[in-house]
């Protein structure tokens, strides 16, 4: 009896994506997505009106004691409200499978840090500038594929 062979029917593209790690977790990233860059634009524009929305409510209720005494407690579930918008958000904007509570080590992401920035803010400062680099670099490549393509095309026509 013949032994039967296995056939691996698979193909990977190479489809643009980079890991970082950040707090230890892979972070996937896909500038080469044109779609991205549309996305991660008007997401800024999303987040800033979430965090009008926190400055604004959350105002509202600082000084409101809840059930257990904690000052500001009214704020709770409108802060989790909040940080479950903004990592839907930032999981349609990016769309590799990130899980933004891991990233953030289940951290609300409207948290005030040590530097008084949000978790959200502190997030979007450091990324925004790899993202800027890797679309300069992805214009820089495309560029040079046009280049040789022109130029023998001009050479013809000389």
């Amino acid at each position: 009896m013949a032994k039967k062979q296995e056939v691996n029917n698979t193909i990977d593209l190479d489809l643009g994506y980079k890991t970082y790690s950040i707090n230890g977790v892979d972070f996937y990233l896909n500038v080469s997505d044109l779609n991205f860059y549309n996305r991660f634009r008007n997401a800024y524009k999303f987040f800033e009106d979430i965090d009008k929305e926190y400055q604004d409510k959350f105002s509202e209720n600082t000084d409101k004691v809840d059930e257990f005494g904690f000052i500001g407690g009214a704020n709770l579930p409108l802060m989790k409200e909040l940080d479950e918008k903004a990592k839907n958000k930032l999981n349609e904007v990016f769309a590799c499978g990130n899980d933004f509570d891991l990233i953030f080590k289940g951290v609300n992401c409207m948290s005030i840090t040590t530097n008084g920035n949000n978790v959200l803010f502190n997030f979007l400062t450091a990324i925004t500038p790899i993202i800027e680099k890797e679309c300069n670099l992805r214009v820089e490549l495309s560029q040079k594929k046009i280049d040789k393509y022109t130029t023998k095309y001009q050479k013809r026509k000389a």
